[in-house]
């Protein structure tokens, strides 16, 4: 198995998980294999999905609290916004929360 392989040279396990995560998404919203050589293909037209959409808006106060952990306290901040980074940071960046 190709991510036991993964593990085995020291890939981050939450990683592993993400892509466990986005491999199983996949096949349950296409109904197709997943086929891992076109994860930058699909993180790309995922992207194009979400900027074709109505823009995400910040829940309110959400940002000043980010703001709040990241300047004022020790915190590590971890953000739920699906598998994959391109359409993570277009979210974040809709909502005002980054800046990227």
């Amino acid at each position: 198995m190709e991510l036991l392989k993964l593990t085995k040279i020291g890939v981050n396990t939450n990683i592993i998980r993400t892509v466990i995560s986005l491999k199983k998404n996949y096949e349950n919203n296409l109904a197709d294999k997943f086929d891992f050589s076109f994860i930058t293909d699909f993180e790309n037209r995922m992207t194009e999905i979400i900027l074709s959409l109505n823009k995400v808006s910040e829940i309110e106060g959400a940002k000043d609290f980010i703001e709040y952990l990241t300047d004022k306290t020790d915190y590590a901040i971890s953000f739920a916004t699906g598998s994959l980074l391109k359409p993570a940071f277009v979210k974040l960046n809709q909502a005002g929360i980054i800046k990227n």
